[in-house]
């Protein structure tokens, strides 16, 4: 009878730091967070294993579709509750179009303390799990996955599938973060289309990159790469800082305000701007204290620049929850080292000011790799303090000599001339 329930209903209501291998979000080996020295893990018994971190008391959390296996083909969503010191509780569960569990992954991580993990794939037929505790022997154990979802001593992840599916139900409809909206809102009017990709026009490129960028913040619980983003994006847009809703991106499509009745159209991205080895931005042009930006959104046309304007209390009230950065946390805390995107030689000076003595020229050529790098350490209006080396920091390459000093990093109307991103090897 037990198993039966594995039918578990829905309820009705460039340049980038050198990079490894991609894994699958929720699927990345215990071994590549908490590195641990010795044997590989012990392999136990189903029957003999049990969690070493125990499921916390189910209250909190919030709920997520779970962009990464909707993009699959299933209806998925995603739970997670924060804890103190950085520890998480995770459930993530995806159905078929009937409701039928097919993928259930459990993450309880306790940073220091350890984790325990459990997998369960219906379509392979498997399931797994495992427990890395420090200074105790790593464990896993594996079995059939209808075993392994209803086994009575990891807490019945039935069950758990079961409680956030019902928990979840509304992020089961891709228009169901709607319901979530504040009452100052209207949402999206219908008929609301299936959301699909946003089409990109690679061909437009604006040169002026602004004061920052718009792209998906960490929230622990989506990942995105690449364009995958605009998918999912709910937002509504202003002509100005001030009037009604002009218009929304919605899940690939825009929704304009026109009489007499709202029009959808598709979405295409025109301007991006990619800020690491797999993500992508929009260039926010204009930013103002009292949080509203200006940002592009798609290439020009006729009768539209391609900007628009929204306010950052706006930037979570789809299931992607959008962040802001500006240039300047960009380039200081991203840690990777940067160069003169503009070609041509820059002066490396002893202090801030066009006037103040060239320690060392930085130059860049055409189909050159740069023969220096510069690691930001300070940023005064248009100036960067900065270490160069040379040779460049690319890939471990040891210096030969180093200089600090200052170099004029922007300009007012264009934004950066240093590289978005570092090198790749």
């Amino acid at each position: 009878m037990r198993r039966l329930l594995a039918r578990l209903t829905v309820p009705a209501c460039l340049l980038g730091a050198c990079r490894g291998p991609s894994k699958e979000p929720g699927h990345i080996a215990i071994e590549d967070r908490i590195p641990l020295p010795g044997p590989p893990p012990a392999a136990l018994a189903l029957s003999e294993f049990r969690p070493r971190m125990r499921a916390d008391v189910d209250s909190g959390g919030r709920c997520r579709e779970d962009f990464y296996w909707s993009a699959r083909g299933y209806r998925a969503v995603v739970w997670r509750r924060d804890g103190e010191n950085r520890r998480f509780w995770k459930i993530q569960v995806a159905t078929d179009s009937a409701g039928v569990v097919r993928r259930y992954y459990e993450d309880r991580y306790g940073y220091t303390a350890g984790r325990t993990i459990i997998l369960v794939d219906f379509d392979a037929g498997r399931g797994s799990v495992e427990n890395d505790i420090p200074d105790l022997p790593a464990q896993t154990a594996a079995a059939d996955a209808a075993t392994v979802f209803h086994a009575p001593q990891l807490d019945d992840p039935s069950l758990q599938a079961a409680r956030i599916l019902e928990r979840c139900r509304a992020s089961l409809d891709p228009w169901g973060s709607l319901a979530r909206f504040p009452d100052s809102l209207t949402a999206p009017p219908p008929p609301r289309p299936l959301p699909r990709v946003a089409s990109v026009d690679r061909s437009f490129r604006d040169s002026t990159l602004g004061v920052g960028y718009l792209a998906p913040g960490a929230d622990g619980v989506n990942s995105f790469s690449g364009f995958e983003w605009f998918r999912h994006v709910i937002v509504p847009v202003y002509d100005g800082p001030s009037g009604p809703v002009a218009a929304w991106l919605a899940r690939g499509w825009v929704a304009r305000r026109r009489a007499p009745r709202w029009s959808w159209g598709e979405w295409t991205v025109g301007g991006w701007i990619g800020t690491s080895s797999e993500g992508t931005a929009l260039p926010v042009l204009v930013l103002r204290d009292d949080g509203w930006l200006r940002f592009r959104y798609a290439p020009p046309t006729t009768g539209d620049d391609g900007t628009v304007w929204t306010h950052r209390s706006h930037l979570a009230v789809g299931d992607v929850t959008l962040a802001v950065t500006r240039w300047e946390d960009h380039f200081l805390h991203q840690d990777v080292p940067t160069y003169f995107r503009e070609l041509g030689r820059h002066p490396l000076r002893g202090a801030r000011g066009d006037t103040s003595a060239v320690l060392a020229w930085l130059e860049g050529r055409v189909g050159r790799v740069p023969e220096y790098s510069v690691a930001p350490l300070e940023i005064d209006g248009d100036w960067m303090r900065v270490r160069v080396q040379w040779p460049g920091q690319w890939c471990g390459t040891a210096p030969q000599r180093t200089a600090e000093g200052w170099i004029r990093w922007r300009r007012p109307d264009t934004g950066p001339m240093v590289a978005i991103r570092g090198f790749i090897c």
